[in-house]
Parts: structure tokens; C-alpha cells; sequence
């Protein structure tokens, strides 16, 4: 989805590449999120 929004990115068509592009955006900052919070457990476990 994002490669065809790629496509489209400087046409009038610019919902084909922003939601997808929020959507691995917001993933991401929760992975990572999520990840910083298990990390900082496991290291306060040690």
C-alpha cells in the first residue's frame, strides 16, 4: 500500500500514502514502546 502511495505522493491522491504510512508509523512507536518497557524490567530484575 505504501509503495503505491509512493506513486501517488505529490498527486491530489494524498490518502494512498498517509494512512498506511500512520498506520507503520504508530506500530512501530508502540513496538518500541513496549519493547523500552520490557527492557527496563528485565533489567531492574537482574
Amino acid at each position: 500500500m505504501v509503495s503505491e502511495g509512493a506513486k501517488n505522493i505529490l498527486s491530489v491522491e494524498w490518502w494512498t500514502w498517509l494512512f498506511p504510512g500512520l498506520v507503520i508509523f504508530f506500530a512501530v512507536f508502540a513496538f518500541n514502546g513496549k519493547a523500552d518497557t520490557l527492557r527496563a524490567r528485565v533489567m531492574r530484575e537482574e
